[in-house]
């Protein structure tokens, strides 16, 4: 290839898995009829920009010493990617289509006629649609054939190697990784006797005490063991993110060690495989009839990790199931279990800005819709300050009061937020008992049975849809 750039940008979004979550509680939310369709060599569609020549392939009747000039993008070609979704966008925004991308993810869009709601997602040349008028859905599917060929391949089944399924009418989903966690099993082949309850044993703790020597890492087993920890734990991560939030905790643990696993760490990980193996459906859902209000979870521990510094986790539900989730370590030291609360709720300060705009997104759509009972039987609470679950009773406190306390004087200037907020009343910070904190997954291992009944809150399989 022979290039002349004008534009040095060639990236292109992707849909994010935030995204598809959404898009999937809002069918079921708005009980709407879904539809998957494919484009045709996608890429080939798009204009270029810049100045691309390329060498004749063999074979061609090309004069020696000429090049050729394209005319449009080709698979491998860095900028294809931007060039087809600037294409696909400015298609799905005129005024023949009439979408709108989402404010916060620019995969997601909406279109609004009357009391008829439609909304999508495209992953590349992947389009995911639903409306709730399956007339729309034809007239979409004929008008785009008219820029590009496409195939209809019905209703979503999977993306990514991740199963969709549906419950009656439309009105639950599930998704799940069964077919990527049978993979790890045919590949490592745990034993039906080793499966566990729970992903992570309560004595497990990363150190760097137990880490290999700089001989131990040079010999052949421990180099070996390293490529195998990496690309399992590679494999955990895209479940965990994609429908598995109940191994975010463990598969956060064992990221820590990536760089040197050691025998103990390959145990740890082979557990959290024996738990997926007795649990391969398992997975979460959305359901018409849940909360149709976003809210989140949150907590953390009081710093039981080796560096005395705290892990935290949240989590936001939608349709009575899991829109986002995160388990991570707060970089900060806290002085007090009070004090990490607060870190926690800081550190999830973007899907709070998230939810608030899905929020004000739930409300543009009401308001459109006129609060059409057909499609949303129960209102959306979007006048509410959104919800913060916590099982902390002195944070709450601190996010009420308008005087800081002599106490907690030493925090920093950006965690003032969070007091302001409430004042403002965007958030509400509500007390929940421990035993009911979902978000307490996220941030220890824990017993069998605890761990199971908080688990079972938010998650299920498939047979439990409807």
């Amino acid at each position: 290839m022979i290039q002349r750039s004008l534009n040095n940008d060639t990236s292109s979004p992707v849909a994010s898995w935030t995204g598809i979550r959404l898009f999937l509680a809002l069918t079921t939310l708005y009980h709407l009829t879904p539809l998957q369709l494919d484009i045709n060599l996608a890429y080939l569609n798009a204009p270029l920009d810049d100045e691309v020549y390329m060498y004749p392939p063999p074979g061609s009747n090309t004069s020696k010493g000429l090049v050729w000039k394209l005319r449009k993008s080709l698979y491998g070609l860095r900028q294809s990617g931007r060039n087809w979704n600037k294409l696909f966008v400015n298609v799905l925004c005129n005024e023949e289509f009439g979408f709108v991308q989402h404010p916060g993810d620019p995969c997601l869009f909406t279109r609004l006629r009357g009391d008829e709601i439609t909304i999508m997602f495209i992953y590349v040349d992947d389009v995911y649609i639903a409306s709730s008028n399956p007339d729309a859905l034809d007239e979409f599917t004929s008008n785009l054939q008219n820029h590009f060929e496409l195939k209809i391949l019905g209703t979503p089944r999977q993306l990514l190697g991740i199963q969709i399924q549906w419950g009656a009418d439309f009105k639950a989903v599930h998704l799940s990784a069964s077919k990527l966690i049978k993979e790890l099993i045919d590949d490592h082949k745990p034993k039906e006797e080793d499966i566990r309850a729970t992903p992570m044993e309560t004595t497990y703790r990363p150190t760097k005490a137990n880490s290999p020597s700089e001989e131990e890492q040079k010999t052949s087993e421990m180099k070996k063991l390293k490529l195998n920890y990496q690309e399992l734990v590679g494999s955990f991560i895209f479940i965990m993110n994609t429908c598995r939030p109940d191994i975010s905790y463990s598969v956060s643990q064992l990221c820590r060690r990536m760089a040197n696993p050691s025998k103990e760490d390959w145990t740890a990980a082979m557990n959290v495989l024996h738990y997926l193996h007795g649990t391969p459906t398992l997975g979460v859902g959305y359901r018409n009839s849940g909360n149709r209000t976003p809210y989140l979870y949150v907590d953390s521990d009081d710093g039981a990790d080796e560096t005395r510094k705290s892990s935290a986790g949240y989590m936001t539900m939608l349709a009575d199931g899991p829109l986002y989730w995160k388990s991570a370590m707060v970089e900060a030291y806290s002085l007090s279990s009070c004090e990490s609360e607060i870190r926690a709720i800081n550190m999830a300060l973007e899907p709070i800005k998230e939810a608030i705009k899905i929020k004000q997104w739930l409300q543009d759509i009401d308001t459109s819709l006129h609060f059409a009972t057909r499609l949303c039987p129960y209102p959306f609470l979007v006048d509410h300050p959104l919800e913060i679950l916590e099982d902390n009773t002195a944070c709450i406190d601190w996010g009420n009061s308008h005087v800081n306390s002599t106490r907690l004087k030493h925090l920093e200037r950006d965690l003032k937020w969070i007091q302001e907020e409430v004042q403002k009343k965007t958030i509400q910070l509500v007390y929940i008992p421990t035993r009911s904190q979902l978000a307490d997954i996220y941030t220890k291992p824990l017993p069998r049975d605890l761990f199971l009944s908080l688990r079972n809150s938010f998650m299920f399989s498939f047979q439990y849809a409807e």
